[in-house]
Formats: structure tokens, sequence, C-alpha cells
């Protein structure tokens, strides 16, 4: 589904690495999403479980041996591989770029009050 990455990630970086059959049809796609809203939790979020409506901007090819990197802010990103397509696998590395946790900390604490929660709290174990 549509989502944004743990809060934490600044940048999110996608490598894909080649196997032969590869489909360039399976690549990541970026959302628009209506009504965005900021994250209301440290973890993955997904835009839609928050009255977000997700609408397909783009679907970023799957080459080999190339990269995608994009900004962890608005917005949404995911995979779409059809369960009735066996066999088929995209396989990519991805790796995140953030601060480490003494910097966040500090960032965090140069924030309104009001926005500092938002990146304290931790989804409940009901997904709300």
């Amino acid at each position: 589904d549509p989502h944004r990455d743990p809060k934490r990630v600044m940048v999110t970086c996608l490598l894909y690495f080649a196997r032969p059959h590869d489909s360039e049809a399976f690549g990541t796609q970026t959302f628009r999403v209506h009504g965005d809203t900021e994250a209301s939790y440290q973890e993955t979020f997904y835009p839609a479980q928050r009255g977000g409506q997700c609408e397909l901007a783009k679907v970023v090819p799957f080459r080999p041996n190339t990269a995608l990197m994009f900004l962890n802010s608005g917005g949404a990103h995911g995979v779409d591989i059809p369960d009735t397509l066996h066999g088929v696998e995209r396989h990519s590395f991805q790796f995140y770029i953030g601060p480490d946790q003494d910097a966040l900390e500090a960032l965090v604490a140069r924030l309104p009050t009001e926005r500092q929660a938002l990146w304290r709290e931790r989804k409940n174990a009901d997904g709300t």
C-alpha cells in the first residue's frame, strides 16, 4: 500500500539489481496524496489510513543497476507486483539517510511543542 517510511528517514534510497527477465513494469510507484497530513507517529505511515486519498502520479521503471532516491516528506510510494505473477521478484536494496538519534532529538527539540509530539508517538498495536 502507498506509504511513507519512518519519520526519522530524510531520504529513501533504492538500488535495483539485475536479474534475468526483469520487468520495468514493477518499478516504484509514487503517489500524490490529497488530504495529506504529517505522520502522527514514528513508524511507517499509510496516508489512506488517516483519510488521505492516494493518486498514482508516476511509476519509476525498474531498471537494473540503477538507483532511485527521494525525500521522505509528503506524498507516498509503493510497489505493486500482482500475486498472479508467479516467480516474479524484484531484487533491490533499500537504505535510508537521516540524522543519528542525538541529532534527531536536537532537531525535534527546536520544533513547536505541538509538532514535537508527532515525533515521539508510536503507533498503537491496533494500528491507530
